[in-house]
């Protein structure tokens, strides 16, 4: 490629970027971070006793509250330290792993599927529903995407590229840091190796033990997921149908367009571009078999092996879970820009990136909707920003994630009821408070069941599956 061309590419990487950029931006404050969000920097206070205030602190934290690995914590962990704990403060990590992974997925598309296929990737990326998503949410997931994505890229480079130092020293950092965001990165190592494997004939002996080598180094992760324990895996699922549906759903460009009969439309429509491409690339000879053989390839090891491995190991525990589709978003949106760039004439190509485009952009659009839609969240979101209830506590005991959606400043107006000591300050206090359950669940029960004796309980709205308390002080006798 010329000096324009790479130029272009980059520009248009470029475009991608702030495209990207701008849809993230527009949802980064739109609600108030989730229960799963807050959960840990409640405990991450540098000022709160018994707290978390250090990496050791951390892993025994995680060990007794948490199911994930502790890198993505440490890094919030010191993110929380400089710069608070605010929506926005907890949420950026998140924005800029997600923007990170769109030219990573340009870099493993155009290394691995040709430059075409790299820029579809790259838009792709920064307009695919999930991904934008999680680009948004103070979770691990944007960075375990951007992980894999640069994993499977320098793997790429070192099974059929040049195996240099410097990419293998890469590899290995980013590879032992996979597993160490979230367990399934070892699906991805999984697949890794089984593409070395495969090509061990043609590439440097460096490059073909590096994922198996990586993987050794990686194993004090495994010991800590066992120490964990699967107990608290509850919220996963086993082997279904329902499940496989939801986890590929989740990461098709259309996975959130409403109505489900447009979706089904766009669904079908990728559906058919797939098949129309893998029938072209078959009877295409023009190209060489080894082009075929790495195409192959690159899907086998990156999107079949670590899935396949993945719902194999479900039928044993649960496992499944939609979002943990964002883990293989790049290799797995590879496939329609792939197919979209076999097409035969350059303007069905063309059209075919639109149709993708365009159901990427209209699903992006509904990620805020998908979240305010519910009556449940409208309804209580403007009655606790009413003047009556404005100036009171909230204790929030609810586990549904709309309920949690209404938590905006940690430490401020709002807290969790398993915030222990800063609701035990509140109930000395004798102060009336809110508390906003979700009905039907024994927590909410328990807590109400506790607090009988020194206050007087009364619900006062209902909110489908939400129920809000006022709690009184009682008189002393």
């Amino acid at each position: 490629m010329n000096a324009s061309g790479k130029r272009l590419d980059w520009w248009l990487v470029l475009g991608a970027l702030c495209a990207g950029a701008a849809v993230r931006a527009a949802y980064l404050n739109t609600w108030g971070p989730w229960f799963d969000e807050v959960y840990f920097s409640v405990f991450a206070r540098p000022w709160q006793s018994g707290g978390v205030n250090g990496f050791f602190d951390l892993l025994g934290w995680i060990h007794g509250n948490d199911v994930h690995p502790p890198v993505y914590f440490a890094l919030l962990l010191y993110w929380i330290k400089l710069f608070g704990q605010s929506a926005v403060a907890l949420r950026l990590p998140s924005l800029l792993f997600g923007l990170a992974t769109i030219p990573a997925a340009y870099a493993l598309g155009r290394d691995a599927l040709g430059r075409r296929v790299g820029l579809a990737l790259a838009w792709l990326i920064a307009l695919a529903p999930a991904h934008v998503w999680y680009s948004v949410e103070a979770r691990p997931y944007a960075l375990l995407t951007l992980l894999t994505t640069l994993s499977c890229w320098l793997c790429w480079r070192l099974l059929f590229g040049e195996c240099k130092r410097g990419t293998l020293m890469a590899y290995a950092v980013v590879t032992v840091l996979l597993p160490g965001t979230h367990h399934l990165g070892w699906f991805v190592i999984a697949g890794q190796a089984a593409l070395a494997a495969l090509h061990w004939k043609q590439a440097d002996k460096r490059a073909i033990t590096s994922p198996f080598i990586a993987g050794l180094i990686a194993l004090p992760w495994l010991t800590f997921a066992f120490a964990q324990g699967g107990t608290r895996f509850r919220h996963l699922s086993t082997f279904s149908p329902t499940a496989i549906n939801e986890l590929l759903r989740f990461i098709t460009p259309a996975a959130l367009i409403d109505p489900a009969w447009l979706r089904l439309v766009f669904d079908l429509a990728m559906a058919a571009l797939l098949i129309g491409a893998i029938i072209v690339a078959v009877r295409d000879h023009r190209k060489s078999e080894t082009a075929k053989y790495n195409v192959a390839l690159f899907f086998f090891g990156f999107l079949l092996v670590p899935l396949a491995a993945l719902i194999a190991a479900s039928l044993l525990r649960p496992l499944l879970h939609e979002k943990l589709g964002v883990m293989l978003l790049a290799p797995a949106l590879a496939a329609p820009a792939w197919a979209a760039m076999r097409l035969p004439k350059r303007w069905v190509q063309f059209a075919a990136m639109a149709l993708l485009l365009v159901a990427g952009a209209l699903s992006s659009l509904q990620v805020g909707a998908a979240i305010r839609k519910t009556p449940d969240y409208r309804a209580a979101h403007a009655y606790l920003a009413s003047p009556e209830v404005r100036e009171l506590p909230v204790v929030l005991s609810a586990t549904w994630w709309n309920a949690t959606y209404l938590y905006y400043e940690p430490g401020e107006r709002a807290l969790f009821a398993n915030d222990r000591p800063r609701l035990v300050d509140l109930l000395k206090q004798q102060r009336p408070f809110f508390l906003l359950v979700e009905t039907a669940t024994s927590t909410a029960d328990s807590i109400i069941d506790s607090l009988n004796a020194q206050f007087d309980v009364e619900r006062v709205r209902v909110f489908h599956r939400l129920w809000l308390y006022r709690l009184t002080p009682k008189p002393a006798p």
